[in-house]
């Protein structure tokens, strides 16, 4: 019902529809539209722009221009054979480097050095985007029904897309900018970046510190409100003609009762997207419904994908998410060039990302060489533990999210941010929600609530739990989604639990797969670890960055 927009610049907006001052930009991985209309975003890395200026901590923490390289300067100045003993045994926070990523990596696996992914893409030698064209991913309601398309404005790419007045409605649509980058990559579709449109008309104004919704949140098609029987009583009056002998008046009189809400919370909660740590893409809602169980659609199913048939290639997923077993060791690149694919090791559910730096074997970056006493290991267990919080350097880093770096990976929208690791200190107490799906209600020191619904997560499995001889087609299955809550934080696992790893063996590196998530049921709430493979909910806290 909102009027609408024409030639909307989303990074030109807060997520409440404000223009930010001066007239100037940031750019986000996620941006909220409420309203139809015609809306543009820039062809820019997420949170690679603030307020009109490069953010270099966001994608070059390491760089000559970044405020916080002395981060990395600090802790990464001792060469590894200093420390490094035949017995093998290597205090791991010694090399930091190891799990700190000074740089990251755009689509064709390069640093990324520019803001702008064509001009970044064409400052490496050998590649030169053509062909530009933008198409959609995937969406969970049918919303975006013509192609988008890409334009220049003021030397930039930008992709315009729209919404009718007929077809806006809540729900996620994932959008991408595509081309030819040369060099190596011979697709001249390949997706050099995407972007997340949350589409709802949820009032997003923070409670206390925290977004009032998960990521990509929308509620049930039932609606969201609750509210008891309500009656009117009415009258119908017919007055006959005057040279009526009787002179009588016809009425009657009935009553409308429309029935109270009964939905119960799980119901009311609608779904919400999943992430894996670390990436910015998007996985797949699920939709609740009424059931004892919890596993692979009973009660929690894949939202509907809905493809058109307006352009060809709109939609890459199917009904269940499907998992590249033959590529669980994926690089940015590649998760970069598959938003709609999620990636997780076989069985175990590991992490989706090799070791740190992406392709460390064949581009050293400087920061070491395939020897210094890692040597294949180090694919094994340097997962990079600073891809949503820049200022992340493992044990010396700061739990309570004082000193935080929002990167080009953080999947939020502008003004929030993925939560450290101790969000909910500042929460005063909670209560246990009841119902066929409830969650918690957490209280903040001012008072205020706010519901944290029991969401699930979306976890890898290549047979049924219920029936291990019954093989299922691998994917990343929602579950629990009645009876846990698990939101992920932008922090790894203590890197020096145990203080030293013994590098002749695997199992000490169990750890370092591991991220930290609230997690909690209906007796306790913990921080605990999980899966880096596996996706999760978001639930976004505000965020200014300390740069600007």
């Amino acid at each position: 019902a909102r009027t609408a927009v024409s030639e909307y610049d989303l990074s030109a907006h807060d997520i409440h529809g404000n223009e930010y001052p001066g007239g100037k930009h940031t750019t986000a991985n996620t941006y909220v539209v409420s309203a139809p209309g015609t809306y543009l975003i820039p062809c820019v890395y997420g949170n690679a722009i603030t307020n009109d200026q490069v953010n270099f901590e966001s994608f070059a923490p390491g760089g000559n221009n970044s405020s916080i390289k002395n981060i990395y300067n600090e802790f990464v100045a001792t060469p590894y054979t200093a420390y490094h003993t035949t017995a093998g045994d290597i205090p791991l926070y010694r090399y930091p480097d190891v799990n700190y990523a000074r740089f990251f990596r755009n689509a064709i696996n390069k640093n990324i050095t520019r803001p702008y992914v064509v001009e970044d893409i064409n400052s490496n030698s050998g590649y030169s985007v053509t062909g530009e064209n933008a198409i959609v991913v995937w969406q969970d309601a049918q919303i975006v029904n013509t192609r988008p398309t890409v334009t220049t404005i003021d030397g930039h790419k930008y992709i315009r897309f729209t919404i009718g007045a007929n077809e806006i409605q809540p729900g996620n649509v994932v959008i991408a900018l595509r081309g030819a980058p040369g060099g190596s990559y011979t697709d001249e579709n390949t997706i050099l970046w995407s972007w997340q449109v949350w589409v709802t008309d949820q009032d997003l104004h923070p409670i206390g510190t925290t977004m009032p919704a998960n990521l990509g949140w929308h509620r049930s098609e039932l609606g969201g409100q609750k509210y008891t029987d309500r009656s009117l009583p009415i009258r119908l009056v017919q007055i006959l003609p005057a040279d009526d002998p009787d002179g009588q008046v016809a009425q009657a009189d009935f009553t409308v009762t429309q029935i109270g809400d009964s939905q119960n919370l799980g119901e009311n909660v609608g779904s919400c997207t999943y992430y894996q740590w670390g990436r910015k893409d998007p996985m797949m809602p699920g939709i609740y419904s009424a059931g004892a169980s919890n596993f692979i659609g009973e009660p929690c199913t894949d939202k509907t994908v809905y493809p058109t048939s307006d352009y060809a290639g709109m939609t890459y997923y199917t009904t269940n998410v499907s998992v590249v077993t033959d590529a669980v060791n994926a690089d940015y690149g590649l998760a970069i060039r598959n938003p709609h694919i999620p990636y997780a090791a076989e069985g175990t559910s590991t992490s989706w990302i090799a070791g740190y730096l992406p392709g460390w074997n064949y581009l050293p970056d400087g920061q070491g060489s395939n020897g210094a006493g890692f040597a294949w290991y180090r694919d094994q267990t340097a997962i990079p533990y600073n891809l949503w919080d820049a200022y992340c350097y493992g044990q010396n880093s700061d739990p309570n999210g004082t000193h935080k770096i929002k990167t080009v990976y953080d999947p939020c929208p502008p003004g929030f941010a993925v939560p450290s690791k101790n969000f909910t200190n500042g929460f005063a107490s909670h209560t246990v929600a009841s119902g066929t799906m409830g969650g918690w209600y957490f209280t903040q020191a001012g008072g205020a609530s706010q519901f944290f619904p029991y969401v699930g997560a979306r976890v890898y499995y290549n047979m049924n739990p219920r029936n291990t001889s019954s093989p299922i087609t691998p994917g990343l299955y929602i579950t629990q989604m009645a009876s846990t809550g698990q939101y992920w934080t932008d922090c790894p696992l203590n890197i020096v639990q145990t203080n030293q790893v013994n590098w002749s063996s695997l199992t000490s590196y169990t750890k370092y797969f591991y991220a930290y998530i609230l997690s909690f049921a209906s007796s306790t709430a913990t921080v605990a670890e999980f899966t880096k493979g596996t996706a999760a909910p978001v639930r976004p806290v505000v965020y200014v960055d300390p740069n600007y």
